[in-house]
């Protein structure tokens, strides 16, 4: 039996720019893993941030998301950026474009549902657009005790294509596995 639990998978219409992922986290799971397959409704590269929301059903907007980049381009120079106080995952799942340009993703996040804990993320994406190509590895921290069910993808200025897919998986680690 697979440790890996499919909690949730959202898709979209094309009529939206934010895609809340509600209810996700619980004290179920310490570990998720999302999957993402993205793109948008225009030909200009979009950043697809994220919020997370806490126990009451808000977005966290509060200045306390950080994070690190490191964006490995096919065809030019490597860049590495960071960013503090943050209201936001600036570019948490990548950047995309109009399909069949697009990015697709896996990212791990940790200990949302703790009041004790900081909620980490660490993710890989793929992405292409007017035939670049980068390879995005980040990391994420959300410097606030706050309980996180679940998280909002969001676009700056244009809508999810109808294509766009989000898939959350709870990741089971049991004690008995470490000791057969």
């Amino acid at each position: 039996m697979s440790n890996l639990r499919l909690l949730n998978e959202t898709t979209t219409d094309g009529t939206v720019s934010s895609i809340q992922v509600n209810d996700v986290f619980s004290a179920d799971f310490d570990i998720y893993k999302i999957t993402t397959d993205l793109s948008n409704e225009t030909n200009s590269p979009k950043g697809i941030n994220m919020r997370l929301i806490n126990s009451s059903g808000s977005v966290i907007t509060s200045s306390n998301y950080d994070r690190a980049i490191s964006e490995m381009y096919a065809a030019q120079t490597f860049v590495q950026s960071r960013t503090s106080n943050a209201d936001y995952f600036n570019q948490a799942f990548g950047l995309l474009k109009y399909p069949p340009e697009a990015g697709v993703g896996v990212s791990y996040i940790f200990n949302p549902f703790s009041s004790s804990a900081f909620t980490t993320m660490i993710n890989h994406n793929f992405s292409t657009w007017s035939g670049n190509k980068a390879s995005l590895k980040s990391i994420f921290i959300l410097k606030q005790l706050s309980s996180c069910t679940g998280f909002q993808a969001y676009l700056s200025s244009t809508n999810f294509h109808s294509t766009s897919v989000i898939k959350t998986y709870g990741l089971r680690i049991d004690w008995w596995d470490f000791h057969r």
